[in-house]
């Protein structure tokens, strides 16, 4: 599924969505946070890691392009700024981490924390699970392994 971004951003107050695919918008509610509505549903609130499911697409967009989109939308957006800039990017990773059974989106949330090496830390079990969880391809393992070495530089056990 291919997501695209609102230019501008669509204010539907309380709502403003910022996302679309032919399948649902995402975006941030006023005072609630972000959101996703499917289908016209009633919205999702990305408040916990079991609801970020919804957001893991916007890891297919370009990250840069994201990030000024964002920036953007906060500014042309003042009501919704505070929402915008409270994009739960922890708790999506996080819940990638541990709900993924497959490469494809763990290896693109080790591609966000690449550029976030900051956010390590954060990680660490989430990497050491990476790295025992044999459901993982080796190389996303070993890459793992490698990025929680950068962060916890101790003697790692053979897995």
């Amino acid at each position: 599924m291919t997501i695209s971004f609102i230019r501008p951003p669509r204010d539907d107050p309380p709502f403003c969505w910022l996302f679309e695919s032919p399948s649902q918008k995402i975006g941030v509610h006023l005072s609630k946070g972000w959101c996703a509505s499917i289908r016209e549903e009633a919205p999702i609130y990305f408040v916990t890691e079991d609801k970020c499911i919804g957001l893991f697409i916007l890891l297919d967009l370009n990250k840069a392009e994201l990030r000024t989109f964002l920036s953007e939308a906060a500014c042309n957006a003042p009501q919704y700024g505070e929402s915008i800039r409270s994009l739960p990017i922890s708790l999506m990773l996080k819940s990638i981490f541990r709900t993924s059974y497959s490469d494809y989106w763990p290896a693109k949330a080790l591609d966000w924390l690449e550029d976030a090496p900051a956010l390590l830390p954060a990680f660490v079990d989430e990497l050491e699970y990476m790295v025992s969880h044999k459901v993982m391809s080796q190389a996303l393992r070993h890459r793992a392994r490698r990025m929680l070495r950068s962060v916890a530089p101790r003697e790692l056990a053979p897995h």
